[in-house]
């Protein structure tokens, strides 16, 4: 349910319908608490990326939730977004939802604990640890094709 304020450019959502599921004009997913759209502008909460994985067992894909902006970049997890870059919007599954409440807790665990420094990777690291994931894959499939 959606509550509209008495602004016809305003509106409120209550807490019980507040987590959404939401597609970027850039492709990527978020799942986020969204706390008022106004003005040509959604006001997020706590935005989780959904990233997709094959899993090699079953050939389904697997939805892990990852921060969004992490918190060693911003402690500030409330973020304003342009309207014009939301290309859909919609109510998240409950077992979505679910994941979603248990990510932040797992979260915001782990931030308590945030004493490590930054590393900076070398391009050849890179490419090197790129190579090596290229390999694994190769060895797991016979006939050495990634598709």
């Amino acid at each position: 349910m959606v509550k509209k304020s008495s602004s016809s450019k305003s509106t409120r959502l209550n807490s019980s319908d507040n987590i959404k599921f939401i597609r970027l004009v850039t492709g990527e997913d978020i799942v986020s608490e969204v706390t008022d759209i106004a003005n040509g502008k959604m006001y997020i909460n706590n935005p989780l990326k959904v990233v997709y994985t094959p899993s090699m067992n079953t050939g389904f894909l697997s939805i892990s939730l990852m921060q969004w902006v992490f918190t060693r970049i911003s402690k500030n997890q409330s973020f304003d977004m342009d309207l014009h870059n939301i290309l859909i919007m919609t109510d998240a599954d409950d077992h979505l939802v679910e994941h979603y409440k248990e990510s932040l807790l797992t979260f915001s665990k782990k931030g308590n604990d945030d004493d490590t420094e930054y590393d900076t990777l070398e391009e050849q690291d890179g490419i090197d640890m790129l190579n090596n994931l290229i390999d694994k894959i190769k060895s797991k499939n016979n006939k050495g094709k990634l598709h």
